[in-house]
Parts: C-alpha cells; structure tokens; sequence
C-alpha cells in the first residue's frame, strides 16, 4: 500500500471512530430530521484516494463517503516531508450540507453547498463572507480525475487555483 494511502485511512479511520463514538452518532433521531435532498450521500463522487502535482509538490487527498457524512484527508508532501495537511467533513447542519474545512487541524470558516449535480458529479461551496477562497467547486471529470477549484468570485480578486487530481 502506498504510505500516503496508509496514513490517509489511519487518519480517516480515527476522524470516523471519534464522530461515530459522539452522542449525535448515536441518537437515530437526530438522523431522521435530516432532509434527504441535503444528505451528504450526494457527494459519492467524490470517494477515493487521488494525487497530482501543486504548490511545489505532490498533493495527496483521500475521501470516504458514508450515508450522512463524507470526510477527508489531504496532504502536501515535498522532498518526502508533510508541508501541509487538511481534514475535510461534509455534513448536514440546521438542514444545509455543509462543507468543514479543518487546515493544519484547526476549524476554518465553513462554506455552504451552493450547488450539487450528482449526474454530472459537481458540487460547489461557497461562503461570500469568507476570506480567500469563497468558493470551492468539485467535479468529478472522469472515474480517474476529480478536478477541485478554489476561486472568489464575491471579491474583486480573480484569483483561481486548480487542483487537478488523478486517482493512483
């Protein structure tokens, strides 16, 4: 197994257990109030271990998708050490999906799901208050290639980065 691939499921191995072992995780009811239209499953798409070249280095990201949350891990490696690392939770909160970001471990400024078309395996986040970037969109271009864009088109700016990743 590839050692990014290892570390990626030992960390979304533990991230699962720890929301799992919550008191939401445990409460069916809690569960039964969420809309099916906003559920997190309509982000499938997105599952899988995938890598491509940015900011200097190797970017490596891993998604697990479940019924009510989908979580992720990403790192930057360069020269063989972790320059950067990310976890990524997508749920539902007070009936919206939401998308969590967690950079270097801490909680940053959630974005909220502005569009999802799950036959064309797009979603697009955004939060117009937010600091760089406001919007995030994914899309699934093919079974091999999720292509990410970080863009702000609520500020002037017109700065837009592209991770184009490919599943190894």
């Amino acid at each position: 197994m590839h050692r990014f691939a290892a570390r990626g499921a030992l960390a979304l191995a533990i991230l699962l257990v720890a929301i799992l072992a919550s008191p939401l995780a445990r409460t069916p009811a809690s569960l039964a109030v969420v809309p099916r239209k906003a559920s997190p499953k309509v982000l499938a798409f997105l599952a899988g271990t995938l890598e491509g070249e940015m900011w200097g280095g190797i970017f490596h990201t891993t998604y697990a998708a479940e019924e009510w949350v989908v979580l992720s891990y990403s790192e930057l490696r360069k020269e063989g050490k972790v320059e950067f690392h990310e976890f990524e939770k997508f749920e539902v909160l007070e009936g919206k999906l939401v998308f969590s970001p967690f950079p270097g471990g801490r909680p940053a400024t959630q974005l909220t799901v502005a569009s999802v078309d799950a036959k064309a395996k797009k979603a697009v986040f955004e939060n117009p208050t937010k600091d760089w970037p406001t919007r995030i969109e994914y899309h699934r271009k093919a079974e091999n290639q999720l292509v990410i864009t970080l863009s702000d088109p609520h500020h002037e700016g017109g700065k837009t980065e592209v991770f184009d990743l490919k599943k190894k």
